[in-house]
């Protein structure tokens, strides 16, 4: 019974001799990368927004100077047809028009601006009580939804979703309670989890660059240089630690959007709570091709990768925000008017949001 445990020590000792003496190094199997697959996705769709949504050039009617520069985007097929968006300092709700035309009619669409103002108000109360945190400036937002991800409804039967919102220095996030969205002109369930208290998360282990709501109270966030996605596990009351790690930048990675720095590089992260995948769209600036690559959070699986080619929509912009919804993704993104122009929104672009299909 001791042979095992012989030929491991052996092999141990052996393997240090090669590393110390002769700086021979053993190679151990690495996160394998399955080879890019060419995806042809061809013309964008834009989807509709709602009235207050618009261009630079034709004003933004309502919303704020701190949206002319959106930091993050978040759907989830629970909270239903509204994506909220962060600015710097505040966050604001828009309907998503076209995503199940069915549902287009005047009842719904009334239904729409009414929730939207409801879910507006339940972050701006966030906010408000957490006035340092909003100092800060927000640098991503996601939504949690236990429908979504496995957990359980609140007592009205609907998902009790709530908002993620990551400050700028990447250390802390925000939970804000949401209200329960009912369709069919109701409005709102349950509008007192509007004045529920916000929760402060204290988020260790680095300054994260982006977030997203994971399975079973996790959270996933993006590394500031881009190199790794991280699994935050509660700790205590309020705090979240890193539980493990996903390298981006090994020699096995099938594209070059990894930097010592980050820098140059549009990520965008998103997590597919139905399928336990992390979605990771990214490009080098300067760049035409996109890669989306889907990463499994738990043992198994291999990572894919597709190479989005025939995307000329994505050509002149620059990347603000990932979700998904009603099989596939949601990237917002401000548009360049012009081929010289730079893609900064609040400069000479437009806010847009496009489908991108399931590969």
């Amino acid at each position: 019974r001791w042979q095992p445990l012989m030929a491991g020590g052996t092999a141990g000792v052996f393997w240090t001799i090669l590393y110390l003496w002769f700086k021979i190094e053993i190679p151990f199997p690495a996160h394998h990368h399955d080879r890019p697959e060419t995806w042809a996705v061809g013309h964008l769709q834009r989807v509709s927004l709602g009235p207050s949504v618009g261009s630079t050039s034709g004003g933004l009617g309502s919303w704020p100077s701190a949206l002319l520069h959106p930091e993050g985007l978040a759907c989830d097929e629970a909270f239903g047809r509204i994506a909220l968006v962060a600015g710097r300092y505040t966050v604001k709700a828009i309907p998503l028009g076209d995503i199940g035309a069915a549902d287009n009619n005047d009842g719904n669409m009334q239904w729409r601006a009414t929730a939207v103002a409801q879910v507006e108000a339940a972050v701006d109360s966030c906010l408000r009580h957490t006035p340092r945190f909003q100092g800060k400036g927000l640098a991503g937002i996601s939504l949690d939804c236990p429908e979504s991800r496995g957990g359980a409804n609140d007592q009205d039967g609907a998902p009790a979703c709530t908002a993620l919102l990551l400050s700028a220095g990447g250390r802390q996030a925000l939970r804000c309670p949401l209200p329960d969205l009912v369709s069919g002109g109701a409005g709102v369930r349950n509008a007192s989890r509007m004045e529920a208290s916000p929760q402060t998360l204290e988020l260790r282990g680095g300054h994260w660059r982006a977030l997203s709501a994971g399975v079973g109270g996790t959270l996933w966030v993006l590394a500031q240089d881009g190199t790794s996605l991280v699994e935050l596990r509660p700790g205590s009351p309020g705090e979240f630690r890193p539980a493990k790690d996903i390298p981006l930048c090994e020699d096995s990675t099938p594209d070059d959007t990894c930097s010592p720095s980050g820098e140059g590089v549009d990520l965008q992260l998103h997590m597919d709570a139905r399928s336990e995948r992390l979605l990771l769209l990214s490009r080098r600036k300067g760049t035409t091709s996109p890669m989306l690559r889907s990463f499994p959070t738990s043992h198994g699986s291999r990572v894919r990768s597709w190479l989005l080619t025939e995307v000329p929509e994505l050509a002149r912009s620059s990347w603000r925000g990932l979700c998904g919804m009603s099989g596939g993704l949601l990237l917002a993104g401000s548009v360049a008017q012009s081929s010289g122009d730079a893609a900064a929104f609040g400069d000479s672009g437009d806010f847009v949001v496009w489908r991108i299909p399931a590969p």
